[in-house]
């Protein structure tokens, strides 16, 4: 299995989207992530199993479902 999702990482949406950072983990497997958007901070919950590692901003190849 692939590294653990953790405060500080950069994500996106396994299905696309712009890079965030994850703000917070919950113990119900949801992150809260926050990204730059129209001039102002967006922030969101979303589940876990939705979001995929970026490496430098770039989707990480480490996700065993890609």
């Amino acid at each position: 299995m692939g590294k653990e999702i953790k405060v500080g990482d950069v994500v996106r949406l396994k299905s696309g989207g712009p890079p965030m950072t994850v703000h917070s983990v919950t113990d119900t497997q949801n992150v809260r992530v926050i990204w730059m958007e129209g001039g102002g901070m967006k922030v969101y919950a979303l589940p876990m199993h939705t979001l995929m590692l970026c490496k430098n901003g770039k989707i990480s190849s480490s996700d065993p479902d890609l």
